[in-house]
């Protein structure tokens, strides 16, 4: 994968490693600790873009419409 990602890298021009993202229906499925901190989904990315290992679940994702998980708080929807 190392060897893919640095051709990817490559031949994109990317300044930062490849990202890979996984989306699981139930919480149960993660096994992984949890990111301790609450987090935008694009410092999530910046993060992980850095090498960091991110896993985001609705306790810990800053944004509360992010991919329609919650509804839009009244000021943003109106």
């Amino acid at each position: 994968m190392r060897k893919l990602a640095q051709k990817m890298r490559s031949i994109l021009g990317l300044g930062t490693q490849p990202v890979a993202v996984n989306f699981y229906r139930a919480q149960e499925a993660l096994t992984q600790e949890r990111t301790p901190e609450k987090l935008r989904y694009c410092q999530a990315l910046m993060k992980a873009r850095e090498g960091e290992r991110v896993i985001l679940t609705l306790d810990n994702l800053s944004c509360p419409a992010a991919f329609g998980f919650r509804p839009l708080p009244e000021k943003i929807a109106s």
